[in-house]
């Protein structure tokens, strides 16, 4: 018996794995296609008769899975000048081991000796099997204390990729409930009766709550308007609190009473409710600014929305002026509306910066009638503007 191995080259030339010898004849036995990748492959194997001429195909497309040896489940008869042919579907991926039986009659196939996993104490002789951290070695050369891998040793198949995590296990069943505790120690003998228990008498009667609420007020002066103090009766106190709240009342419905002009909370008496001057606090609506022709904002526009007009058909412009020029404060929002009908509004800047939402190009915008947008001021020369029929 002879033993044969050969890494087939991909390509369109078939490859020769075996040559019977002159003056004999054999059987092939054991021929095994080892897949060295991870990835299949497939195997065409062929004969050559020395005596016809001839090219017998045994298989045309055979799959070697990744990874993993495929054996030839049949011995196959050869004799002086016949040929093995193989070739595969991918280059260096496949290794072949075949072992050949010379001679006018070949005894029996002989099989795989499965081994386990590999130990240096242990005689290993040919078509031995045996594993080693997750790969599989067949024995080509006998050999004692010579681990794999090695030239002794050709891989069957190497260790497969880690699996997925498996899915979580179902809750277990609920454990049976522990042994009752021991009882506690008794507690201390707890403290005399209240009154609750003692009769009310007929004079010096309980503190009840319907009691309180329904006492008079009896002696009640509400003309002193003075701080309370801790050594004040309680009656004192409520009379002092009382003339407080009228003489504040009174104080209010003096003073001006045209507090709010516009935005602008105003001062009472020439003094301001919130500190010096007036302090803005924005719309309860949106104000309109209707033009009619081409326009230059002004800082009296910020958090309006300026209109151009369905009467108006001719095209207009108008014009965001620089920071320099009207510094409007950051996060004011105007909104532009071309009403039906009306001409093309065309919303320009100077010297700063206006992008389009979405795509960031710069630059002046055009808006169509029925179409709507708003420019927000995001820093002190730069505008962010978005709407519909916006251009």
């Amino acid at each position: 018996m002879s033993f044969n191995e050969k890494v087939l080259i991909v390509g369109t030339v078939d490859t020769e794995i075996y040559l019977c010898p002159a003056t004999f004849s054999g059987s092939m036995h054991g021929l095994v296609f080892s897949n060295i990748t991870g990835a299949d492959v497939t195997v065409a194997l062929k004969h050559y008769s020395q005596a016809s001429g001839q090219i017998t195909v045994f298989a045309n497309a055979l799959k070697v899975a990744a990874n993993t040896p495929l054996a030839w489940p049949k011995p196959i008869n050869l004799v002086a000048g016949d040929k093995l042919i193989c070739a595969a579907s991918a280059a260096n991926a496949v290794t072949v081991l075949s072992a050949v039986y010379l001679g006018s009659s070949a005894p029996a196939a002989a099989g795989l000796t499965p081994r386990g996993t590999y130990t240096d104490q242990a005689s290993y002789v040919l078509n031995d099997v045996v594993t080693l951290a997750g790969t599989s070695y067949i024995n080509v050369a006998p050999c004692i204390g010579v681990s794999p891998p090695a030239a002794n040793w050709m891989i069957l198949s190497l260790k497969g990729e880690k699996g997925d995590q498996g899915l979580q296990g179902i809750q277990g069943v609920k454990g049976d409930a522990g042994l009752q505790g021991i009882q506690g120690v008794k507690g201390d003998t707890g403290s005399a009766p209240s009154t609750d228990v003692v009769a009310e008498g007929a004079t010096n009667k309980y503190f009840t709550a319907p009691r309180v609420l329904s006492t008079a007020l009896a002696g009640l002066s509400v003309v002193t308007n003075q701080v309370i103090a801790a050594t004040d009766t309680v009656l004192q106190a409520i009379g002092y609190l009382q003339k407080q709240i009228s003489d504040a009342v009174t104080s209010i419905a003096t003073k001006q009473a045209n507090l709010v002009s516009g935005t602008n909370i105003k001062t009472v008496n020439s003094t301001s409710l919130l500190g010096g001057g007036d302090v803005v606090v924005g719309y309860a609506n949106i104000p309109q600014n209707s033009q009619s022709a081409a326009y230059t904002l002004t800082a009296a526009d910020a958090n309006k929305h300026v209109l151009h007009p369905s009467a108006d058909t001719t095209a207009r412009t108008v014009t965001i002026p620089a920071n320099s020029v009207v510094a409007f404060p950051i996060g004011t929002a105007i909104t532009f509306v071309n009403q039906a009908s009306a001409g093309v509004l065309t919303i320009a800047i100077t010297s700063d910066v206006m992008r389009l939402a979405g795509t960031g190009t710069t630059g002046s915008r055009t808006l169509a009638a029925n179409g709507l947008a708003t420019a927000l001021k995001i820093t002190s020369t730069e505008w962010i503007i978005s709407g519909a029929g916006l251009t």
